[in-house]
């Protein structure tokens, strides 16, 4: 009888342990920080700490995944993680870049120019925003990854277009929220819900068409992406949702 009723409470400890692992925990804890900040945005409350915090909350974000992403790596996998933070570099850098240019000259995503919310800025361009297509790239990969499997690292060309689509697509939901949070503001904004011209989904789909297939060639991602990777995808996607509807 005893050792049935330890049996049961191991059991039962191994159940609490999965069912309530850091990992669960930290995904709860991304769905509540981004659906609250959408539901106070609806509601018109706490703005002035949400514009306060828009910064953080953009590299936060991007080195949590980042993070999750390393973690994945194993003492022998030591050439494949520096790898991966360099290409993770690349993407800060090379986003960076272009983001400069298109400010400066308005020939690549449109006219546009960036408020103070995303201090601080560099010429107009705030040092933050390579960390957000660091963050968009790695989770819109968590997703295909998710979705083709074992067949992701095989066709890097379907898996590239893939990435893309899915950053073209949480792109489309981000513009219009950006300008209502007062991220930045477009010349000509297209008409809702797209806001944006049209040149700048197609930038966001070579772009990270580009990023994704040197990764997937590489083969330097783990096989197994992070659980939280894909979940904020979907966390932001929430987020941005939500202030759409305001």
């Amino acid at each position: 009888m005893e050792q049935g009723v330890s049996e049961q409470s191991i059991s039962s400890k191994r159940f609490f342990l999965r069912f309530f692992s850091r990992e669960r925990f930290e995904i709860s804890i991304l769905y509540l920080l981004m659906g609250a900040g959408g539901l106070w945005h609806m509601l018109g409350i706490l703005q002035t700490a949400m514009t306060l915090l828009a910064t953080t909350v953009m590299v936060g974000t991007a080195l949590w995944v980042v993070f999750h992403y390393d973690s994945r790596y194993v003492s022998s996998d030591a050439e494949r993680r520096a790898q991966f933070r360099f290409w993770c570099f690349c993407i800060y850098v090379l986003s960076f870049a272009l983001e400069y240019v298109g400010v400066k000259t308005g020939a690549i995503f449109g006219a546009y120019s960036y408020s103070i919310t995303l201090k601080p800025l560099f010429n107009g361009v705030p040092l933050a925003i390579g960390f957000a297509w660091i963050s968009m790239t790695l989770c819109s990969t968590a997703v295909v990854q998710r979705l083709l499997g074992k067949c992701f690292q095989s066709r890097p060309l379907v898996s590239a277009f893939c990435v893309a689509l899915c950053m073209m697509a949480f792109d489309a939901f981000m513009e219009p929220a950006a300008v209502a949070l007062g991220y930045w503001t477009w010349v000509n904004p297209a008409t809702l819900p797209f806001v944006a011209p049209l040149q700048n989904y197609v930038v966001w789909f070579v772009a990270g068409c580009a990023f994704s297939w040197v990764s997937v060639r590489m083969r330097f991602l783990p096989q197994i992406p992070p659980a939280l990777a894909f979940h904020a995808y979907w966390g932001q996607l929430l987020y941005f949702t939500l202030v759409n509807l305001r």
